[in-house]
Order: C-alpha cells, then structure tokens, then sequence
C-alpha cells in the first residue's frame, strides 16, 4: 500500500519522542439531542482530535446514521479499529477506484482533486502538524482549502506545509468491500495513507463502518 519512502519516514515518525500524527478517535455521548439513537438508527459522538479539522474539531458533536450505505466519497463515516475503538474519517476512494497523494492532494482515478486557498487557521502547535517556523511559543498558522473530489463533494481541508511525511502515496486500487478514508487536517491524521504495520488503519472494510454523519455538527463547546 505504501512507497518504500513513505514506509521508511512513517517508521521513524513511530520512534519515541518523534512525534505520531494523530487519529481520529471519537467518543460516543449522550450530551446532544439524538432521537433515533435509542432505536438503532443512529449514533452520536464527540470528537476526540483534531484530525478532522477545519470541519470537525476536537469536543464537535455529530451524529451518523448506522450501516454502510452512506460510506460515499465525501462522507465522514465512523468506522470500528482493532483497538475497538470508533474512528472518524472522510471517505475519498471507493472499491475499485485508483488513488494516489500527490502533496497532500488526493489524485482520483488519475484526477486530482481541487483546491482553492482559503483564509488561514490558527491552532496550538500540539495540534498543527508539521508547520514550518512553529516552535510551540504561541498559536501557528495552517494553510485551509476547499477540496473538491472529482465526483463533486466538497469539504474544507487544512495543510500544514510541504515535506509531510503522509504528503506522497504512490496509486493504489481500492479492493471490493474497503473504503479509502483521509484526514482533513492532512498533516495530522492517521488514516488509509498507514498501513496496519505502521499503526494506521490501511484501507477500511465496509464490515468495520459504524455509520456515516447525517448532519451539519454543533459547534465544539
């Protein structure tokens, strides 16, 4: 799944003391209104990282409707690790379709998806990522996008800079049953871009989604 080069910097991002991009754990809650939870229908969170941001930041409440269906490119979907824990994650690649990371931008079936620059985000150093000129004194600045797939979903995207160590995948094809899921604080997410033997989550089997957002999320407290 992984260049060589790629595997080897994810191998020494995973030493101590180097620093892991972070996952995007989500908590289940009873804090927000939920109609349909008690009945199965649905499930509610509250997200537990920044690896979603702009869109999902940490302490965000959502909820998603249960099943696969809706594990479309451009969803947010939960999806069960082997932890056990649930996971939230934005669905790029569906089964069958090529996909490779070029700079951080996801290249669909041989398209690379659009980006138009938007007005900056400021976040902790703990949260930014690989931000050139960062030291932790105060809060950086993180580059924010418009993303659009080729298939036309839309969603806001945050990049830290050049020379991530998730910033280039070589083309891969999405197998039957597996969905593709990316970040959108792209250089703060452990997603498909990580295989398993790097402690990321590989491509996602469609067994494993939880469920997929149904609704624009409350603001984080």
């Amino acid at each position: 799944m992984l260049s060589r080069r790629m595997a080897g910097m994810l191998a020494l991002a995973l030493m101590p003391g180097l620093g892991v991009p972070g996952g995007g754990a989500a908590l289940a809650q009873g804090l927000c209104i939920c109609p349909l939870c008690a009945l199965g229908q649905e499930k509610m969170y509250r997200q537990g990282s920044e690896a979603m941001a702009p869109g999902l930041r940490a302490g965000t409440c959502l909820r998603v409707r249960l099943g696969a269906k809706g594990a479309v490119p451009g969803a947010v979907i939960s999806y069960q690790t082997d932890a056990g824990t649930d996971h939230l994650m934005r669905v790029v690649a569906t089964a069958g379709q090529r996909i490779a990371v070029m700079a951080g931008v996801p290249v669909i079936d041989g398209v690379a998806a659009r980006q138009e620059p938007l007005a900056d985000v400021e976040m902790p150093a703990k949260d930014a990522g690989s931000v050139a000129g960062c030291d932790g004194a105060g809060p950086c600045a993180i580059a924010r996008f418009r993303e659009t797939l080729p298939g036309g979903a839309s969603y806001e995207v945050l990049d830290a800079g050049p020379g991530s160590m998730t910033d280039d995948m070589a083309e891969v094809t999405v197998p039957a049953g597996h969905v593709f899921v990316m970040g959108d604080h792209r250089d703060n997410a452990m997603d498909s871009r990580i295989g398993p033997e790097l402690g990321g989550p590989g491509m996602v089997p469609l067994a494993r989604v939880v469920g997929a957002m149904i609704v624009a999320p409350a603001p984080a407290p």
